[in-house]
């Protein structure tokens, strides 16, 4: 599947356009959903089938099973929404099933909404368009191009009306007390930058990633190419997809990359699992280890460029023709199926001579590179190098993934905020990284690190905005008449780390 960027109105972005569209609903006429006193005026109003009780998602493979995940986001975000008003206002917002109630104004959600206000009007892939509209004389509508767009719609309503929520819990949740509430007209039609935002680990909770707008399609990373798809009998017909050590000896623990018919193989594998499991990804990165083939016509796929981390050539070249060949022939059966290999060990510098297949993202994950400098520093060993990792494969790539660290691995109990260096290196990889899925390694330390996270998390949305001005918001809705001290002080920390000449992580 070909990742296009995004042509759509962001909320929030300082641009031409959107001042054009503020500008041009100043006179428009202002919707009172919640009065200053008496009951609310407005009733939120969604299908029937999204609002089922339970799960029935057990039994299910993709997409049914993702459909149904969506759905049970979908119910819990319209019961949030109810919620949150009356966390507001102090008044409840009924929802119903049904028709609105006489005199409430209605607040559609999803399908509802597409019935009375048209087309979404915003795109991106795997549907996560959506859109928001306030008119006069027909309500309000949530909703996007699926479920998980129309809970997107929901939560971009409640963060155009002040809501924010910087850290799983109560402790980082802020909700404006409104004595009524009144909504501007206007007509926002929005989509994610990325394909997926997220964590991978510990500090996120369903409900902080759903109140974020979170999510998205997730690739796999898991080491699996070798034990994942051919079975030990039909290796031991096939000797000659077995990889070699130097004097010639097998090398049980891996394949022969340069073995056209074995990627096929493995190409008519995928096809054959996908006609009865659905997927959206399917997996190519290599068992764990540095040692690989040795045999010359694996190395003969080598380009000869140098890894100065691992001091060895690195073997990308020969992985990506490996992978391109195995990705060729499942997308003859399958077009719009999505793979997903790691940048990693001796395959972690972009490819001098091969291009990825556009249907597969390479995950980076820099792992062996300073945790708290930021990599404009050039003073840091190995921020050139890595800075070339980062622009080569954004140059070879139509989309990557980022596996970027959220805590110092050294040290993950003394606070890091990390302000200046995902201040820097966060732009970078959307600038030069075809950055299009997200997804951190985290950890529950959000006490310290919540304003570099959720600056992260907005930035995944809408790549545009500034991260320090994400970072002040952040700070002073959450330390309010302590606000000036405490972001001196995280200053101060973050300081200390990123002028320290120490460069391990």
């Amino acid at each position: 599947m070909k990742i296009e960027p995004v042509g759509v109105i962001r909320a929030g972005a300082a641009s031409a356009l959107v001042t054009a569209l503020l500008a041009a609903h100043v006179a428009a006429v202002p919707l009172t959903l919640i009065p200053e006193s008496g009951d609310a005026r407005c009733a939120i109003v969604v299908d029937p089938a999204v609002m089922a009780p339970g799960d029935s998602s057990k039994g299910l493979v993709n997409p049914a099973l993702e459909a149904e995940k969506q759905r049970i986001r979908l119910r819990d975000s319209v019961q949030d929404l109810a919620a949150v008003l009356k966390k507001m206002t102090g008044r409840e917002v009924p929802v119903v099933t049904g028709p609105a109630p006489a005199g409430k104004t209605p607040i559609f959600i999803g399908s509802s909404a597409q019935a009375v206000f048209g087309p979404v009007g915003a795109s991106a892939p795997f549907q996560q368009g959506m859109r928001v509209v306030v008119d006069a004389g027909k309500g309000v509508g949530l909703y996007g191009e699926s479920m998980l767009a129309d809970s997107y719609a929901v939560y971009t309503f409640l963060d155009q009306l002040g809501c924010r929520w910087f850290m799983p819990g109560e402790l980082g949740e802020i909700i404006p007390q409104k004595a009524e509430l009144v909504v501007e007209e206007v007509d926002l039609q929005d989509a994610p930058h990325t394909v997926y935002r997220g964590g991978s680990g510990y500090g996120f909770d369903d409900v902080f990633m759903r109140r974020n707008r979170m999510g998205g399609v997730l690739p796999p990373t898991q080491h699996c190419l070798e034990g994942g798809y051919v079975g030990k009998e039909e290796k031991a017909k096939h000797p000659e997809w077995i990889a070699e050590f130097e004097d010639g000896r097998p090398m049980s623990n891996r394949l022969k990359w340069s073995n056209a018919a074995l990627a096929n193989r493995i190409g008519e594998i995928i096809s054959e699992r996908q006609r009865t499991n659905p997927q959206f990804f399917y997996c190519l990165s290599p068992d764990d280890g540095a040692v690989f083939d040795q045999s010359k016509e694996d190395k003969a796929l080598d380009a000869g460029d140098f890894d100065p981390t691992f001091q060895m050539v690195s073997i990308t070249d020969r992985a990506v023709t490996f992978y391109n060949r195995i990705v060729e022939r499942a997308v003859k059966d399958h077009p719009e199926l999505l793979f997903s290999a790691l940048a990693y060990v001796q395959y972690t510098r972009p490819p001098v001579r091969e291009r990825p297949h556009k249907n597969l993202v390479i995950q980076f994950a820099p792992i062996t590179y300073s945790r708290a400098h930021p990599m404009d520093m050039d003073a840091v060993p190995d921020n050139t190098a890595l800075r070339y990792i980062i622009s080569g494969w954004g140059d070879a790539s139509q989309a990557m993934s980022y596996y970027f660290y959220a805590y110092y691995l050294a040290d993950p109990v003394s606070s890091a905020p990390f302000l200046r260096k995902w201040a820097v290196d966060i732009p970078y990889i959307y600038k030069h990284g075809s950055c299009r899925y997200w997804q951190p390694e985290t950890m529950g330390n959000n006490e310290f690190f919540f304003m570099a996270q959720w600056m992260a998390q907005r930035m995944a949305w809408n790549p545009e905005q500034d991260p320090w001005a994400l970072y002040r918001e952040a700070n002073d809705a959450m330390y309010g008449p302590a606000a000036e001290t405490m972001w001196a002080f995280w200053n101060a920390v973050d300081k200390c780390w990123v002028e320290t000449p120490e460069y391990s992580g």
